[in-house]
């Protein structure tokens, strides 16, 4: 956190283009960084992505990962629904959960598990709401 003299004392730099400033903040910006500032500064808000938006890319994600990988990941119904509805609109935190459950999937199998399931590697939805759980 920056106080207001603080701010003033970067203002010279970021005027000549010395520094360059990037920050972000869970506070209105309009209220919490100092007019100057502000007023040579470009605000972009970001805001919660819907879950079909997010669920959509959560199923890209995992063809991605297949093709990167060369493997299939089969996923059973809803899982990425679940993981979409579960990261409240954020889609970094969509690509972490997908990603540690198909890395997951993909180191836990061993080569007689992977026999069995015909070179397959599979994430299943147990359950439903809050209380899920994925079968990998």
């Amino acid at each position: 956190y920056l106080n207001k003299k603080q701010q003033q004392s970067l203002l010279e730099c970021i005027e000549d283009g010395s520094v360059t400033l990037i920050a972000s903040t869970t506070e209105n910006p309009y209220f919490a960084v100092y007019n100057a500032l502000i007023s040579r500064s470009t605000v972009f808000e970001f805001k919660p992505v819907p879950p079909e938006e997010l669920e959509r890319a959560v199923a890209r994600g995992f063809r991605c990962m297949e093709q990167q990988l060369g493997e299939t990941i089969h996923l059973s119904d809803g899982v990425c629904g679940w993981i979409a509805r579960g990261c409240g609109g954020d889609v970094r935190r969509c690509g972490c959960c997908f990603h540690a459950a198909a890395g997951r999937a993909l180191l836990q199998l061993s080569g007689t598990h992977q026999r069995r399931q015909g070179g397959r590697h599979s994430i299943q939805l147990i359950g439903q709401g809050p209380a899920a759980l994925f079968l990998i």
